[in-house]
C-alpha cells in the first residue's frame, strides 16, 4: 500500500463517524439536532486525543484579563494541564484555567451560521491573551499556533464568511465536514489539521510540564514563576528571575 493511500484510509476511518447523519436524518431532518450530533463527534474525539491534558469550557484567567472590564472572553474549549497551577471552579466541563496553565484553544462551532467566523476570531486572535507561550511558538523548529477554529459541519445553503476563509487560509480554522443532501462528507485535509494542531499542542505541554513553579507570595507575586535547575545534561537550564 502507497504512503499517500494508507493515510487517506486512516484519516477516512477518522472522520467516519461523521456519516452517522444519514441515520440520524431517518429520525430527525432537524439541523440543529444533526449539527449537535457533529459537534458531539468533534469533543469526544479532541478529548480522547489530547490525554493526559484536560478540556474544559468557560475562559482563561490571569491578572491582565481580571476585573471588572470583562476582558476575558468565553473559551468553547481550552487544553490545560494542572502545572504550574491548577484550575478553579471546576464543576463537570467547566473551568477557570490559569493562563500558565491553558496550552491551546479551540473555538468548536456546530455549523457554518452566520457570523460564525467573526466569532471565531474575537477568540482564536488573542492567542497571546489566552495560551502560556502565546502565539509564537516553535516546536521541532516548525511554527505552532496554539488555537484553531472548528466547524463541524457546513450544512445545505451555508456559505462561509470572509472572517472564516481567512483564518481557514492561515491554518487557524478547518471544516470538517460538508452536508450534500443526505449525505455528509468529510474534509480529509481539515481532520489532518485538527489532528496536526492536537498532536503538537499535546507534545509542547508534556514538554514543559514541571519545568517552572509558583513561589510562596511573601517572595514574589503569583504570576512570578522561576525554572528550576534541572539534572545535568537535561535540557536548557534558566536560572531564577529569568521570564518564562
Amino acid at each position: 500500500m502507497e504512503p499517500t493511500e494508507f493515510r487517506r484510509y486512516l484519516y477516512e476511518e477518522l472522520v467516519e463517524e461523521f456519516t452517522a447523519v444519514r441515520r440520524i436524518r431517518k429520525f430527525t431532518r432537524n439541523s440543529a439536532v444533526i449539527g449537535a450530533h457533529a459537534e458531539a463527534v468533534v469533543r469526544t474525539f479532541i478529548e480522547s486525543t489530547i490525554q493526559p491534558l484536560r478540556v474544559s469550557t468557560g475562559a482563561v484567567i490571569h491578572e491582565t484579563l481580571c476585573g471588572d472590564d470583562g476582558k476575558a472572553p468565553q473559551v468553547d474549549s481550552m487544553i490545560w494541564f494542572a502545572d504550574p497551577t491548577p484550575a478553579v471552579f471546576e464543576r463537570g466541563g467547566f473551568a477557570l484555567v490559569p493562563k500558565q496553565s491553558c496550552y491551546g484553544i479551540l473555538e468548536i462551532k456546530t455549523s457554518c451560521y452566520s457570523g460564525v467566523g467573526r466569532l471565531m476570531a474575537k477568540v482564536i486572535d488573542r492567542a497571546d491573551d489566552l495560551v502560556r507561550e502565546g502565539s509564537r511558538l516553535y516546536w521541532n523548529s516548525q511554527p505552532l499556533f496554539p488555537a484553531l477554529g472548528v466547524v463541524c459541519v457546513r450544512l445545505d445553503g451555508q456559505t462561509m464568511d470572509s472572517e472564516l476563509q481567512r483564518l481557514i487560509s492561515q491554518e487557524k480554522a478547518v471544516v470538517l465536514a460538508t452536508q450534500n443532501g443526505d449525505e455528509v462528507v468529510p474534509d480529509i485535509d481539515g481532520m489532518i489539521t485538527l489532528v496536526n494542531c492536537l498532536s503538537a499542542i499535546r507534545t509542547w505541554a508534556l514538554h514543559k510540564a514541571g519545568d517552572v513553579r509558583v513561589l510562596p507570595e511573601n517572595r514574589q507575586s503569583f504570576d512570578d514563576v522561576v525554572d528550576p535547575v534541572p539534572p545535568s545534561g537535561f535540557g536548557d537550564t534558566t536560572y531564577p528571575g529569568s521570564s518564562v
